[in-house]
């Protein structure tokens, strides 16, 4: 009887675990992934608003190489599309949902959330 229920215990602990140590490694990867695709997003604005510049070129670089208009530009198209993002996003899409709601508990939509994410690392 009671070694049966300590045996249970036993194995119920150690499936937690192995679906911690899972959950963990999904999130790690998951993460690293979504990393990599934002860097590219973040260098390819870089690339397209200020131009080309030398191949290991840092962003400052790359601002600072570029003809003032291409910068003017940049910032100006930038704005256009944040602003119509944001105004999407939040004004027209009743999926969002703000931090102190996601606090709260209530559940963020992933698709909307990546999309948010992007917009503001864009």
């Amino acid at each position: 009887g009671s070694d049966t229920n300590a045996t249970s215990g036993t194995t119920s602990k150690w499936k937690e675990r192995g679906r911690m140590a899972l959950a963990t490694i999904v999130h790690g990867v998951g993460t690293g992934v979504i990393g990599l695709f934002i860097a590219l997003l973040i260098r390819s604005v870089q690339v397209i608003g200020f131009g080309v510049a030398e191949k290991d070129a840092g962003f400052l670089t790359i601002a600072e190489t570029s003809a003032p208009w291409r910068r003017f530009v940049s910032v100006f198209v930038g704005g256009i599309f944040g602003a119509v993002a944001w105004y999407w996003l939040r004004g027209v899409d009743p999926a969002f949902v703000g931090v102190d709601a996601s606090i709260k508990g209530e559940r963020m939509p992933p698709l909307i959330t990546l999309i948010n994410g992007m917009i503001q690392d864009i």
